[in-house]
């Protein structure tokens, strides 16, 4: 029987932050398109890395929850199963409305997500050549590096610790090996086949970056089983230094304009910090009594359930945000609210609907998968 080890508070938070970063990023890029208009003077130009932070909290959620069980063969198959469960019922629901969108108006569609290549790609998340071909749901393109981890750490389950870790150490090198020879040969990244670039994405290092830094946590919670008082300052200065280095670099990339250059250092180490800063915090807090307030309680439910809700929200925002734009154009609303009503609406409006859509369809659709791939 898989026991996955209950998750933190914390960790959910994490979540909810990640996806709101990128659902900020796609709006802001969304109305300049549009609507010309500036948002905030495109601060949140830097969302985009809540991609890096999903893949270093992906790597210490999954290792934080399934540790005990690596090197347990027998537990393996359901490992996979509540992987299945959990990512592609909600993934292929929301591919045949968006692909129903496509034939009933043709002129929204995108010709590069109608190919069957890419049809096949996005229903079983095999790599595809982006941006020549794309997933029918623009953000799942991550989710091909996700069940590439999924499947690591699966293995790992299977044949124990020490090869999961030596797997991870392997991968790890060959992405550095590979990005310092492209320093020396500037056409390597261009040149390569895909699936190798896609197996050697700089930005896969999250993963082992979360790995490591779950194993130190639990490590952590082993040799202090019973942690209570004042939390480490160590813990507190992960926590806030990986904040304002996190902070720095998208207030960088906000005045740069860089997207895609340099994301481990920008992001994914800062990353490390805040989660693995965050979790030691948690622990200490949950086992000291009357350690927060009530309404610190209260909103920490509320972002808890944002965490919950955040796969909903990062699948579902880009149809989300062109659904409401094109009503809003329909009835002609979108002048009267002015650009930074008709902003609003649209960020309200995908983390709302994502909420709406993880209580009402990926909530109860998921354990009904589950309940049934594990009878």
């Amino acid at each position: 029987m898989l026991n996955p080890k209950p998750e933190l508070a914390s960790l959910q938070i994490g979540r909810a932050v990640a996806s709101i970063l990128v659902v900020v990023f796609h709006v802001t890029v969304y109305v300049d398109l549009h609507l010309g208009y500036v948002f905030l003077g495109k601060i949140f130009l830097f969302g985009y890395a809540g991609v890096d932070f999903f893949f270093v909290l992906s790597g210490f959620v999954i290792t934080y929850a399934y540790a005990d069980s690596l090197g347990q063969a027998e537990k393996t198959r359901a490992y996979f199963l509540r992987r299945v469960a959990r990512i592609y019922p909600l993934l292929w629901v929301l591919s045949l409305i968006k692909l129903a969108s496509f034939w009933a108006l043709p002129s929204l569609a995108n010709e590069n997500k109608q190919q069957l290549f890419a049809i096949v790609g996005s229903f079983t998340l095999f790599p595809l050549p982006t941006p020549e071909v794309y997933t029918i749901i623009g953000s799942a393109w991550t989710l091909t590096h996700e069940m590439l981890f999924y499947l690591i750490f699966g293995l790992g389950i299977r044949w124990g610790r020490r090869w999961l870790v030596g797997a991870l150490t392997l991968w790890a090198a060959a992405i550095i090996v590979f990005y310092g020879s492209s320093v020396v040969w500037h056409d390597l990244l261009t040149t390569v086949p895909y699936l190798l670039k896609f197996l050697l994405l700089d930005r896969n290092l999250g993963f082992g970056l979360g790995v490591l830094a779950a194993f130190a946590c639990r490590a952590y919670q082993h040799h202090r089983p019973l942690a209570k008082g004042t939390p480490p300052l160590w813990a507190w200065g992960a926590l806030g230094g990986g904040g304002l280095w996190f902070s720095a670099a998208g207030v960088w990339v906000a005045q740069t304009g860089i997207t895609t250059d340099n994301l481990v250092w920008l992001f994914s180490l800062p990353s490390v910090g805040i989660i693995f800063g965050s979790a030691i915090l948690e622990i200490h807090l949950r086992s000291t009594p009357n350690a927060t307030s009530g309404w610190v309680n209260w909103l920490g439910r509320g972002a808890v359930f944002l965490g919950e809700a955040s796969y909903s929200i990062y699948l579902a925002h880009f149809m989300l945000v062109d659904l409401i734009f094109l009503s809003l154009k329909f009835l002609g609303l979108s002048a009267t609210l002015f650009f930074w009503g008709t902003t609003l609406l649209l960020l309200s409006g995908a983390i709302g609907g994502g909420c709406l859509l993880y209580w009402f369809g990926e909530r109860p659709l998921t354990n009904l998968v589950r309940t049934w791939l594990l009878k």
